[in-house]
């Protein structure tokens, strides 16, 4: 029971440190690399698209 609240403690910091770097990042690009990442999410969702129908 310890281990498994210490596990939660871990993972809830964690998850905090990202979303501080994650705010970070974005406030440093101003949004610039978000539309990159979008593109790569598109593309890949499309070839995943394209392997099911086929």
């Amino acid at each position: 029971m310890l281990k498994i609240c210490w596990v939660g403690d871990c993972m809830k910091g964690y998850n905090h440190s990202m979303l501080r770097y994650h705010e970070a990042r974005q406030a440093a690009t101003a949004g610039k690399e978000d539309y990159f990442l979008l593109g790569i999410a598109g593309l890949f969702v499309l070839l995943f698209l394209l392997m099911f129908i086929v």
